[in-house]
């Protein structure tokens, strides 16, 4: 079942490996975003402090982010020992030490699966395949509960891959072991075991096999095997959860009934929140809200296609067919007829026909793109996700259909139909436990991308000798073209909430700012943060850091300041302002406070600032409904009734104390 093919030379995987690990490693000192980035590094730096449930909802995930941070820290100690400098404190350059060995950890994920699915994938369309899905990653690479799901959930696949095509049971034990895992590193990640369904498809796709075997028989052993690892994956990941949970004085029991209830709660909408999107229903509806709304894109270039083969397939028929015709249905004079006319002047410049209609097709295509480019389906700004997404959902839904075709057609191999059914089952897998829409397909496409391209080759091997080849292959080299170009500029250009607006020029962090030491990010985000930190040293760090000793509340899409101000939440959440937790939590934790006198510093993003101030003088009027503007009022009044202040502002930040 192995792909014949040359056997590369080390030099060769030397070029393939290190163009990968340029691309993997690249931009990994930019960026200062204070939501998602520094939020999970917030989460590793006082995993020991948390309360949420979301620390064990993600435990696996915070776990070894504290130990990768810890490393960091380390490093960052390091380096400043060499410049012959005292450290100052422990977040010296983690941030950019947190990027670089995440970005190491991408590599070494990609570099897997370079070498395992080359015995499936020919190298010419697996390497392109995996450039292209490491410049999808726009996800901070930090967010270890994203990448580690989506590593544990490709590592997986090979695993059962392997199985199924050799019917060993070490590969099925083993790949549930490996997802038994993956449960604990986002709680989330239990939809997975729907992979089972892709193990009995491949059982059916042997049923004529070589095996003694039934397929019932075959079906039910597959399944235990992958039980049995499953089980074993989650017992191991369970008495790690319970060592923690015992050495940080909680009960390992509460904690995960907490979560599960929690959980729970989110996805039937009734955690007390406004998480919609989180609610089994929403996440759905913002799936099928991606694919509807890039769905007339992927029509009008599957159209073109459709009617491009048609074309070339009537207007220059295939010789075999042409002769069969001419054998059975027309006479000599019919014949002699037919030359002189249309069809004979077609039949003798044939070849020079077919030169201009596939350059007419050709630029038809490409005039196709112009109008999508003008359009809105991409554009060139590769510091924004509107010149990847639309077509990459396009790109998408166009592989949905070829992955569906490689199933149901007969003349496709085993390979293929199994490649093609694991595709689907990532696309549909994926995205379910998030409220991003379909973003994490795209930044779990690591196999999607490269069997997408497998299936593409393996059309044009069965259209070689045929017309139709001719508008298939045009179509599928300027699509994937534009697909590889895209994501290759996007990669090289884009970093998570930085300079998204197109602002050109950029700024380093101050030494104040230990924990962003050695990155760059927007100037002027960068010196609002500077200024606040600043600010902050003269309040605070005159009296020893005491201000700080009910913690910090950081109100907005702010939470990352608990990383870079070093200081844990006084709430039991760094980001209250989140959809998921609940307005009811937040009361009951600020009254808690009040009674017993603690007193936190709180830090607003300039917007959340200005809707308070509303809401507090009577200006601006609440939607009652809105989860977010109830939890405004709480803190509102929560400010009033003890005393706040404003003591510092500027354009993205207010201080309140």
């Amino acid at each position: 079942m192995e792909k014949k093919e040359k056997k590369n030379r080390w030099y060769e995987n030397a070029a393939y490996i290190i163009i990968l690990a340029v691309f993997s490693l690249w931009g990994y000192g930019r960026g200062g975003d204070l939501s998602d980035t520094t939020y999970s590094l917030a989460n590793y730096r006082f995993m020991d402090e948390m309360t949420g449930s979301w620390k064990y909802a993600t435990f696996l995930s915070n776990l070894i982010g504290s130990v990768l941070l810890k490393l960091s820290c380390r490093a960052g100690d390091i380096l400043d020992r060499m410049k012959g400098d005292s450290p100052r404190i422990d977040l010296l350059f983690s941030m950019k030490f947190m990027n670089l060995f995440t970005a190491v950890l991408l590599l070494a994920v990609v570099v897997v699966i370079f070498f395992s699915m080359r015995k499936v994938i020919p190298t010419p369309l697996l390497f392109p395949g995996l450039l292209t899905a490491t410049g999808l990653c726009l996800i901070p690479k930090v967010i270890l509960y994203q990448y580690l799901s989506f590593y544990l959930f490709a590592l997986t696949c090979i695993l059962l891959l392997y199985g199924i095509r050799s019917g060993k049971n070490l590969y099925y034990i083993i790949a549930g072991i490996v997802l038994g895992i993956n449960l604990f590193v986002r709680i989330s990640n239990g939809v997975e075991v729907l992979l089972i369904v892709w193990v009995w498809y491949g059982e059916f796709l042997k049923k004529d096999g070589t095996s003694d075997k039934p397929l019932f028989k075959r079906i039910i052993s597959d399944t235990l095997l992958c039980v049995a690892g499953y089980a074993a994956g989650v017992f191991l990941a369970f008495i790690i959860f319970v060592i923690y949970a015992l050495s940080n004085g909680s009960s390992p029991i509460a904690e995960m009934q907490a979560v599960t209830e929690w959980v729970m709660g989110l996805l039937s909408g009734e955690s007390g929140s406004s998480a919609g999107g989180y609610s089994a229903g929403g996440m759905i509806l913002l799936i099928l809200d991606s694919y509807l709304g890039n769905l007339k894109w992927a029509l009008l270039l599957m159209a073109e296609l459709v009617l491009g083969m048609l074309f070339f397939k009537l207007v220059f028929p295939d010789k075999a067919t042409v002769s069969e015709n001419e054998t059975s249905n027309e006479s000599a004079e019919q014949t002699e007829q037919n030359n002189n006319g249309l069809t004979g002047f077609i039949r003798k410049n044939e070849k020079f026909l077919k030169i201009v209609f596939t350059t007419l097709y050709a630029g038809g295509v490409l005039l196709t793109f112009a109008y999508l480019e003008r359009n809105g389906m991409f554009n060139f700004e590769y510091w924004n996700t509107g010149s990847i997404y639309r077509l990459y959902v396009v790109f998408l839904i166009i592989s949905i259909v070829l992955f569906v075709i490689a199933i149901v057609g007969k003349q496709f191999g085993i390979d293929e139909k199994l490649l093609s059914f694991m595709s689907l089952m990532i696309i549909f897998i994926t995205p379910l436990g998030t409220n991003n829409h379909l973003y994490a397909v795209m930044n779990n496409s690591f196999l999607i991308v490269p069997v997408a391209f497998f299936i593409v080759y393996q059309i044009v091997t069965m259209l070689k000798g045929k017309n139709m080849l001719y508008p298939f292959a045009v179509m599928f080299l300027v699509l994937t073209a534009a697909l590889v170009i895209q994501s290759m500029f996007f990669g090289m250009t884009y970093t998570f909430k930085d300079c998204e607006n197109g602002e050109k020029e950029r700024a380093g962090f101050e030494l104040w700012v230990p924990a962003l030491a050695g990155m760059e990010a927007e100037a002027g985000h960068a010196d609002a943060v500077n200024e606040l930190c600043f600010a902050l040293d003269g309040l605070f760090f005159d009296t020893d850091r005491s201000l700080y000793n009910d913690g910090l509340i950081a109100w907005g899409p702010i939470p990352g300041l608990h990383y870079v101000q070093d200081v844990p939440p006084a709430l039991s959440t760094f980001w209250p302002s989140l959809d998921s937790y609940s307005g009811d939590d937040m009361f009951d934790e600020l009254m808690a406070m009040m009674a017993k006198g603690k007193h936190p510093v709180v830090i607003a993003s300039a917007d959340e600032a200005e809707i308070l101030s509303g809401l507090l003088n009577g200006s601006v009027t609440s939607d009652e409904e809105s989860a977010i503007a109830s939890k405004r009022i709480t803190l509102g009044s929560f400010l009033l009734m003890n005393g706040y202040e404003e003591v510092f502002s500027n354009e993205e930040f207010v201080v309140y104390y």
